[in-house]
């Protein structure tokens, strides 16, 4: 609920869409991905920001291109993130998502990684000619859906990327553009005419998530119609794709643990402070341990010994249980987030 209340209270003030994500561990099931993005969708209407300013981020697995052919229907904009290849933008373009974005730098390493070399020159780089090709594809098909380039390792890729519709780039990374000039990619090098080439026969519209279907119309399907990956690429493409996915995909997932891991230890926090009257936290002397002080209306207060970490976690155990349950309801109840605002 912070994210939502620090991004509607800019919306006045920073032109463009607001990129908003949902939760990558759902990125197998097309039934969460869909109510996921539905939700957030409706919290960010509901606090005033216009629909078209609102493109939901949902990863470019399976289920993820399956749940925004649903969504996109519905009038939510969305990006699908992690696109690795030709073929695999070409799908996401099928669903008429909005943007996809490319992480540029992940998927350089797996090139890398696979032939166990570093280039030194980026226009002989297989994963730099990759994207370049996805670029050239939408331009020449004048295809609306915008492209993203995202995790750059260096400004070098940047440059050989320029014709992205948009890039994200961290506080040094621009710094550096403002000062240090970097190369763009010659179009009439050996390089660009075969990307130039591969990007004109490959066919255009698809119909790879269409082909041999029955229907596409199933929310609560989890199996993408067409074939899905097994049939829609090469076996290299494959390879590519399930890598910077799992990999990608799992650092998400850890991230994302830690965060809910800080949310429910700041829920029991503030659920042991609701179940006593007042608490304060001081320092006796020099001593590094904490002592506690528990204040209830005009009593004197009742001093517990200096606290080791053994104690403070059963001080921690000691508060209602009652509390507890009500705190973990909030944080668990998806109708309820708006009564999370008076908590954080």
């Amino acid at each position: 609920m912070q994210f939502l209340e620090v991004a509607t209270s800019i919306g006045d003030r920073v032109s463009g869409p607001h990129v908003v994500p949902i939760d990558p561990r759902e990125h197998h099931s097309v039934e969460l991905l869909v109510a996921a993005a539905q939700r957030m969708h409706r919290l960010f209407r509901e606090n005033g920001v216009p629909q078209e300013s609102i493109i939901v981020s949902i990863p470019a697995t399976e289920a993820g291109i399956r749940a925004v052919q649903i969504l996109e229907p519905q009038g939510i904009l969305t990006n699908l993130y992690l696109v690795t290849s030709l073929v695999h933008a070409a799908l996401c373009v099928e669903t008429k998502t909005a943007a996809v974005s490319v992480a540029v730098g992940p998927l350089l390493a797996i090139y890398e990684a696979k032939a166990k070399k570093i280039y030194d020159d980026l226009n002989k780089h297989p994963g730099i000619e990759n994207i370049r090709t996805i670029l050239k594809y939408f331009e020449l098909n004048q295809i609306r859906t915008k492209v993203l380039g995202t995790a750059f390792r260096s400004l070098e890729e940047v440059g050989q990327l320029s014709d992205c519709d948009a890039v994200c780039i961290t506080d040094i990374q621009a710094d550096g553009l403002k000062w240090s000039p970097v190369p763009i990619p010659n179009a009439d090098c050996e390089e660009g005419r075969r990307i130039e080439l591969r990007a004109s026969q490959a066919k255009f519209p698809t119909d790879l998530l269409t082909r041999n279907s029955e229907s596409v119309n199933s929310e609560k399907s989890n199996k993408l119609v067409g074939g899905g990956f097994e049939t829609w690429f090469s076996p290299e493409s494959r390879s590519v794709t399930k890598a910077v996915l799992d990999t990608e995909l799992h650092q998400l997932e850890l991230q994302m643990k830690e965060i809910q891991r800080y949310v429910e230890t700041e829920i029991d926090r503030l659920a042991a402070f609701r179940a006593t009257d007042t608490w304060t936290v001081g320092y006796r002397g020099g001593s590094p341990g904490l002592q506690w002080k528990a204040y209830r209306g005009e009593k004197s207060p009742v001093r517990t010994p200096t606290a080791s970490p053994a104690s403070n976690s059963k001080l921690k155990k000691s508060y209602s249980s009652t509390a507890h349950a009500e705190f973990l309801k909030r944080l668990k109840d998806t109708q309820g987030e708006q009564d999370m605002d008076d908590v954080f």
